[in-house]
Order: structure tokens, then C-alpha cells, then sequence
């Protein structure tokens, strides 16, 4: 994960505001933050050959995050 997204996220979590990252494609390699919800693209778990401590979401549940959240920034 990228420094810049990794201190966005800090500095959200340190206003109190509530997080939720998605990992795709290379990302899922990054591993979760303490006290972040963490979700990563089931297909690019699988096609790297990894695991991840992430929760697992097909694309229908990408899209779904994607609504569920006031604010998406993409990294």
C-alpha cells in the first residue's frame, strides 16, 4: 500500500472517523491495519496464490462497499 494512502488513512482514524480500505489487485499483498476494516478482491487473492487476513469480496461486494460508504478515494 502506498505511504500517502497508508497516512490518509492514519489521519482519519486519528479524527475519529470510521475506515474501511479495499484492496485490489497488487494491494492485496499489503497486509491490514490495527483498526481498520479491511476487505480485499477475492479474484486477486486467488489468481496471486496468497492469503490474506482480509475479508474476502466477490465483485458484487466491491460495488456494494462502494455504496455503503459516504467517501471512496482511490489509491
Amino acid at each position: 500500500m502506498k505511504a500517502d494512502a497508508i497516512w490518509s488513512i492514519a489521519l482519519q482514524k486519528a479524527r475519529g472517523e470510521d475506515v474501511a480500505v479495499l484492496l485490489i489487485h497488487d494491494a492485496v499483498y499489503s497486509s491490514p491495519q490495527e483498526g481498520v476494516k479491511t476487505y480485499a478482491c477475492a479474484d486477486d487473492i486467488r489468481a496471486r496464490g496468497i492469503i490474506s487476513d482480509a475479508e474476502l469480496v466477490d465483485y458484487e461486494g466491491i460495488v456494494r462497499l462502494i455504496f455503503e460508504h459516504e467517501l471512496v478515494i482511490c489509491w
